[in-house]
């Protein structure tokens, strides 16, 4: 037989070696992959919730502000029949104001201040149901503004707390990635 020479056999050696390691690298790559790939399918799964969610929170947002513009039109036309019946009673008052004007003055009444009494009451009504119109305008477009702004944070906080903390524990409707 004809001898080998010992760098041959380090050679081989090597070379098995090396054959060995790259199965090993190989099984490894597989078995990595496959981690990845199931870490692919669970963030996967957890944007899909995510989106779930925020496509509820948008339902719920259409909602309020579709209840918000109900509640406008309801107010709108509640302050114009109100302005309807409050101008019904200017002119029943005008009417009265009138037949106060045509009827005998009391005597020294011209001489006194305020005196028409009528008259003045009328002002007086006359300005408090403006003023009182200003502030129930007002007062009803902030409740329904604030109705809104409840309906909407009530939306989004029942549900899905996590995405709008930016947590991604399970807390608030959102299921962690494991």
């Amino acid at each position: 037989m004809i001898p080998i020479p010992v760098s041959w056999w380090v050679c081989a050696g090597l070379v098995a070696a090396l054959g060995v390691q790259q199965i090993h690298i190989h099984q490894l790559d597989s078995r990595w992959d496959k981690h990845l790939l199931a870490d692919a399918k669970k963030v996967e799964e957890h944007n899909e919730n995510v989106r779930a969610i925020e496509r509820d929170w948008a339902k719920k947002l259409e909602k309020a502000d579709e209840q918000y513009a109900d509640d406008i039109d309801s107010m709108r036309a509640d302050i114009a029949s109100s302005s309807l019946a409050a101008d019904g009673l200017r002119d029943e008052l005008a009417k009265y104001r009138k037949r106060a004007a045509c009827a005998p003055a009391a005597p020294g009444s011209k001489d006194q201040p305020g005196g028409d009494p009528i008259g003045v009451l009328a002002d007086l009504l006359t300005r408090a149901d403006a003023r009182a119109e200003v502030y129930a305008a007002t007062a009803d477009a902030r409740r329904a503004t604030a109705a809104v702004c409840e309906a909407k944070y009530d939306a989004v906080s029942s549900e899905g707390a996590g995405i709008a903390g930016g947590r991604s524990d399970g807390a608030g409707g959102v299921p962690p990635v494991k």
